[in-house]
């Protein structure tokens, strides 16, 4: 299972490091907040549409989410405030609920009454249609604040098994991005996204034409839905058009899974650290169905790799045949399940399998 992450527990900064922009619920007086659900009927509250042209932002009148966007009116919305001479909300209304309320009632109102001026110019850099990597770490970051109700549940998986539970820093997302040119005209898929960071994140930056995840666990599933939930409204919200975005509750080695990632796909990800050898197997099986020009990264070499008797050597040497494998550039602090940095790698199938010749009976 992977995921994509700030490097550090903390909101992401311009450089991919960062910073802690609020205390943590288990120290306030206020009682901390069940895990957060699509058919909970809490009390909704919004900040309103910044343009006519654009969509309020949604979310639960909750005290883990009241933090959260009030880091966000920190940031995203820091010079907004100031222009609408509206002060940051203070500890004591972010954690009474009706106060929380009243403070958004008259920020929006605000906001309504500005719809006529243009924003400040800090404001429009936000708004721009495509995201740099600061806004779309920012992003990502509050959108899965939002959605994540109880970070221990990512971790509950069977120790040293392929549902071990990591995730990739959005630094080293970036990075990634950058040195493989992904765009506009490759289609993503992230086999075992998590809570769909890495789906989002190549989404908003690299502006993909469709971000793909399969994620089989239950819990980051949900979470998963959740996050997709908040970061399409989150991107509305600043005048930007997400496109296709699909978080998928199942195997990629389901019928469905393989066949769009053998007929759609361009770029693969995946964290295959902790794989045992049959699921090395299999997933080398599927990339033999994909089509000349994938490329995948992953976390551990398909080819060239020590296997168990099962695993078939004449397998290994047909899949080297068609592929290329090489090292990507790794940034330090890169995952979330070691302290050292992660190898990260890409494998390139250049040709397709000869087709079997029929023989002779």
């Amino acid at each position: 299972m992977s995921d994509a992450t700030p490097s550090s527990s903390e909101a992401p900064t311009p450089s991919g490091q960062c910073s802690r922009l609020r205390p943590r619920s288990k120290n306030s007086t206020a009682p901390e907040p069940p895990a957060p659900k699509l058919t909970d009927h809490t009390d909704k509250l919004f900040i309103e549409q910044l343009r006519r042209t654009t969509f309020p932002f949604e979310f639960q009148n909750k005290l883990d989410s009241r933090w959260t966007i009030g880091d966000m009116l920190k940031t995203i919305h820091k010079t907004l405030l100031d222009w609408l001479e509206v002060k940051q909300p203070t500890k004591e209304v972010i954690e009474d609920p009706a106060k929380f309320k009243s403070y958004l009632k008259n920020l929006n109102g605000k906001i309504r009454a500005s719809h006529h001026r243009p924003l400040p110019e800090a404001m429009e850099l936000w708004m721009k249609e495509k995201c740099s990597a600061k806004h779309a770490s920012r992003i990502c970051y509050f959108s899965r604040e939002l959605s994540i109700g109880d970070e221990k549940l990512l971790n509950n998986y069977r120790p040293h098994s392929a549902e071990t539970y990591g995730e990739t820093a959005l630094n080293q997302l970036l990075s990634i991005c950058e040195e493989l040119e992904v765009g506009t005209d490759d289609i993503f898929a992230d086999l075992g996204s998590g809570v769909g960071q890495t789906v989002l994140f190549l989404s908003a930056f690299a502006g993909v034409k469709k971000s793909i995840g399969f994620e089989i666990m239950q819990y980051p599933s949900k979470c998963a839905e959740l996050n997709r939930s908040h970061f399409i409204s989150l991107m509305k919200h600043l005048g930007k058009a997400p496109l296709e975005i699909k978080l998928i509750h199942g195997s990629f080695l389901d019928a469905e899974a393989v066949e769009l990632i053998t007929s759609e796909a361009t770029l693969l990800f995946m964290n295959n650290v902790k794989f045992d050898p049959p699921l090395m197997l299999n997933s080398e099986n599927l990339f033999k169905k994909c089509k000349v020009g994938t490329r995948i990264i992953s976390t551990s070499e398909f080819v060239n790799r020590g296997r168990s008797p099962e695993a078939s050597n004449a397998w290994t040497s047909q899949l080297a045949s068609i592929t290329s494998t090489k090292k990507l550039r790794s940034v330090s602090n890169n995952v979330s399940w070691t302290g050292l940095t992660q190898q990260f790698y890409l494998t390139t199938i250049h040709s397709a399998l000869p087709t079997p010749q029929p023989t002779d009976q």
